[in-house]
């Protein structure tokens, strides 16, 4: 099957052929995001975060694609994967924020609306830090938990753990080496 016919049936609603089409330009998308995000105030924001918010609106907009070549899909995912980085920009470099952004690209004074968007990339991330975590031997393990999401000193978790204050800061050097690769 070729593009043309790929991108039919996807436009029709064919889950399978709608699949196939994003499956194959993911790892495009992807490695354009890395572009994008590889200097200057985007450096430090996760290209897969972008990734996903551009596959999620061409999604939605794909009824609204109006080209039919290669070429004009690939300028089209460019043009909102741009969109969707220039946001991610302003959002991380406003100096001043009084308002969020909502996953519909508003401004909104709550934060308590379904977000499908929002929704995915919190599940994908906390997927990520669950196998991250699970990467880690036990005892490190357990420091970084305590350490990050139970707010203990390096002294309550050598007593915790029956060890010195010194081999809690080693473990803890260690596991974050670990992570950061």
């Amino acid at each position: 099957m070729d593009f043309a016919q790929k991108l039919a049936l996807a436009k029709e609603g064919d889950r399978a052929s709608v699949d196939q089409l994003f499956a194959l330009w993911r790892p495009w998308i992807r490695k354009q995001a890395r572009g994008l995000l590889i200097s200057g105030p985007l450096a430090r924001l996760d290209s897969s975060d972008v990734v996903q918010v551009t596959l999620v609106e061409a999604y939605q907009n794909l009824a609204q694609f109006r080209g039919g070549s290669p070429g004009e899909f690939s300028n089209w995912l460019r043009r909102i994967l741009v969109r969707q980085a220039s946001r991610q920009r302003r959002y991380h470099t406003a100096s001043i924020r009084t308002a969020k952004l909502d996953c519909h690209g508003s401004w909104a004074l709550d934060d308590d609306r379904e977000c499908p968007v929002r929704d995915a990339l919190v599940s994908e991330r906390r997927r990520q830090l669950e196998t991250a975590l699970a990467s880690l031997p036990e005892d490190q393990r357990e420091i970084v938990v305590g350490r990050v999401f139970r707010d203990q000193t390096f002294d309550d978790l050598a007593q915790q753990l029956g060890k010195s204050q010194r081999m809690i800061r080693h473990a803890w050097t260690e596991a974050l080496r670990k992570l950061a690769y």
